[in-house]
């Protein structure tokens, strides 16, 4: 499971996702890769982030990663 975090833009009022990569963080994108990922809450971007990490679930996995994010 990557690393992810939800940063926040006090400019725009705006919340992001953050993924770890091999050359940094970088921001996620929609599911045509031309825009970022953007929420007007903090509740909203921890939501999607939360389905995120059930979609990542693996049955088949004999150890399950606990959810961090409180979810």
């Amino acid at each position: 499971m990557p690393d992810y975090r939800i940063v926040y833009n006090p400019q725009t009022d705006e919340y992001r996702i953050e993924r770890r990569g091999l050359f940094g963080w970088s921001f996620l994108m929609d599911r045509q890769g031309q825009e970022y990922l953007s929420f007007g809450d903090f509740e909203a971007a921890r939501s999607h982030l939360c389905g995120l990490r059930r979609n990542d679930e693996q049955p088949h996995r004999r150890w399950r990663i606990l959810d961090l994010c409180g979810c």
